[in-house]
């Protein structure tokens, strides 16, 4: 009797580690199965970030008669272009006064607004005149959806190809306030800044333009100037001193036919 109720104990024993070995097999294999197929969802959705397409830039034209805005739900900016260009044109038949050149800056305030951002983020095809409400957040996502413009300066700035952020705007606006023929010379005196300047910190990397050039010291528009979100800004003040500590690495680039 003894002996089956030992037999009878053994017998369950082994049904029981059976059963458990079993369930813990399937909960194992169903774990493989789900972090497999997880991989795979991943891999898949990193495979298509990498090969879609890069939005298409319309390059028919670098200043067109009418509007440039690919998308005119981008702060709906297509009549402001034209009236810009229909007041100011895109090269002048002749040069340019300081007081002409900050009436076109001022003119571009609404193409360009306060705190918009100047890439191409959500907009299929785009150009050098789109802006956009969305960061670029480049720490994230990279320079890919900046905005690009090769204009007059490209040439002296070869090692960017195309010039893009603080730099692509600057020389964008440049353009469109003196003309895309208009001279290149280097200023040796930060004090001749004029309305349209072009400031360029070599060793940041970062462009600016001059707006306005006061007692005290200057106003300039730049774009991205945290280095990271392509936010366009109008009328930061820089005062004589702050200027002068950038001196080392300042370069002031003006588009005047006379010094």
């Amino acid at each position: 009797m003894l002996r089956f109720f030992r037999s009878k104990k053994q017998a369950l024993r082994k049904r029981y580690f059976k059963k458990t070995f079993a369930g813990t097999f399937s909960a194992l294999t169903l774990a493989v199965c789900l972090c497999a197929i997880l991989t795979l969802a991943l891999t898949v959705n990193l495979m298509v970030m990498i090969f879609r397409p890069a939005p298409k830039k319309d390059t028919t034209s670098s200043f067109p008669e009418t509007s440039c805005a690919a998308d005119p739900t981008a702060f709906e900016q297509a009549d402001l272009l034209e009236a810009f260009f229909d007041e100011y044109g895109c090269a002048a038949d002749q040069p340019i006064t300081p007081e002409e050149a900050a009436a076109s800056l001022n003119a571009l305030r609404e193409v360009f607004p306060e705190g918009a951002y100047w890439n191409h983020i959500g907009v299929e095809e785009w150009d050098e005149f789109t802006v956009t409400d969305i960061p670029c957040m480049h720490d994230i996502y990279g320079y890919l959806r900046c905005n690009t413009y090769s204009g007059s300066l490209q040439e002296f700035f070869p090692q960017f190809d195309p010039l893009k952020q603080c730099l692509g705007f600057a020389s964008l606006l440049s353009d469109l306030v003196f003309g895309e023929d208009a001279p290149v010379k280097i200023l040796q005196d930060a004090t001749d800044l004029r309305p349209g300047d072009h400031i360029r910190l070599e060793l940041t990397e970062h462009s600016m333009i001059v707006l306005t050039v006061e007692e005290e010291g200057i106003t300039v528009v730049e774009c991205n100037s945290d280095y990271e979100h392509c936010r366009i800004s109008w009328d930061r003040f820089l005062d004589w001193e702050e200027l002068s500590a950038y001196s080392y690495e300042m370069e002031c680039i003006t588009r005047y036919e006379t010094s």
